[in-house]
């Protein structure tokens, strides 16, 4: 019966990422320049994500797939630039789910790019959201963005009902 296999398949895939260089030297939540990929051939699948200074709502509930990659442009001597992805499940305490880490010991700035994912249970769209925020970072170390291009950002696909 082809209506048992229309439906299937993946119902909301989405691709965000940082429009411009931020947080430099701060050790603080990415609240601004979030942009979804507008690139050449670039599209989302159902709804796509809601932001709101920087913090990311789901449009339905179920078991997503958040991957995540950032670019660090890290200042010389910063041994430990961090950058975490944070979640709640009650809209209010976030905690730190993941995290990625890069230092530099070099007498030069360096570019690195970190990288992780995780499996997230939405069982609330109004209580279950996530953001992402950098620590240890010196004057120098930055997010590195672009709104041209898919640098500094994360994509979630629904992997299925919760």
């Amino acid at each position: 019966d082809y209506s048992l296999i229309k439906g299937g398949g993946i119902t909301e895939a989405d691709q965000w990422r940082v429009s411009t260089n931020i947080n430099q030297g701060s050790n603080a939540d990415m609240t601004s320049n979030w942009e979804r990929n507008d690139s050449t051939g670039a599209t989302y699948i159902g709804t796509g994500l809601s932001e709101s200074s920087g913090i990311f709502s789901f449009p339905s509930t179920g078991i997503y797939l958040i991957n995540y990659q950032m670019a660090l442009d890290t200042d010389n001597g910063d041994t430990n630039a961090e950058l975490l992805l944070r979640v709640t499940t009650n809209n209010s305490s976030y905690s730190t789910v993941a995290f990625g880490l890069t230092g530099n010991g070099s007498s030069a700035d360096i570019r690195s790019t970190i990288t992780n994912s995780y499996i997230l249970d939405v069982t609330d769209t109004s209580n279950v959201k996530f953001k992402f925020q950098t620590d240890g970072f010196s004057s120098n170390t930055r997010v590195v963005g672009d709104s041209s291009t898919q640098i500094s950002g994360f994509h979630i696909i629904r992997l299925g009902d919760t």
